[in-house]
């Protein structure tokens, strides 16, 4: 059994998180957990050196980020998580689907899902992205793989303490993001995305 905790609140200073962390291992019976997802903020955290991260109460710290390639700001934050040994969980790894190449500007979505007034699925969001795309699904056919598992694989490979979570209601997309981890990317092809993503420059998903 795997025993994890969140917090999820907006004063996450030190104090805070260290009394949330207390509170949880009370309520639950429990010396340590395994797993503490910190959410943001986490600048009163970070300062914190020496104290919740360096204890024994959680076996793995993990701060959970949107990290999909069309926004990389995350990178910043990589020196002080691996000063804190602190994991990264990537949310929106393919940017809610986009990064799948799966849409075009005839793509329509069902009533509820926000996706449909989002721009980055619209025909000038698309366009605007095309570099993207073109640049995983040229990957993907080299590598006999599909543009999602290019992408995962890609965040997979840039450190091995980042785990993305694509969220999914389809099992085939399920067992084809898992796939991913059968995609290996060398150190020298994540740095040629990375510098064709640099090139591109920060066009983000909004």
């Amino acid at each position: 059994m795997f025993i994890t905790a969140n917090l999820w609140v907006q004063d996450a200073s030190y104090e805070r998180a260290k009394l949330a962390c207390e509170t949880s291992l009370q309520n639950l019976g429990l010396a340590y957990l395994d797993l503490y997802l910190i959410h943001r903020p986490l600048g009163g955290i970070f300062t914190a050196r020496g104290g919740l991260w360096r204890n024994c109460w959680t076996r793995v710290k993990s701060r959970p980020s949107a990290y999909p390639m069309l926004e990389r700001d995350t990178e910043n934050r990589f020196p002080v998580l691996e000063e804190l040994h602190i994991g990264l969980v990537t949310r929106c790894p393919l940017a809610k689907g986009f990064l799948t190449a799966a849409y075009d500007k005839h793509s329509t979505f069902p009533e509820g899902d926000w996706r449909g007034r989002m721009e980055l699925f619209t025909e000038g969001g698309i366009q605007k992205r095309q570099a993207v795309l073109d640049l995983i699904q040229s990957k993907a056919r080299e590598k006999n793989a599909m543009p999602a598992q290019i992408s995962l694989a890609w965040l997979m490979g840039k450190k091995p303490w980042i785990v993305p979570i694509p969220g999914t209601r389809k099992m085939e997309r399920m067992i084809e993001n898992g796939g991913a981890a059968e995609v290996h990317l060398t150190k020298g092809e994540i740095a040629e995305i990375d510098r064709a993503l640099d090139q591109l420059g920060g066009i983000g998903m909004v």
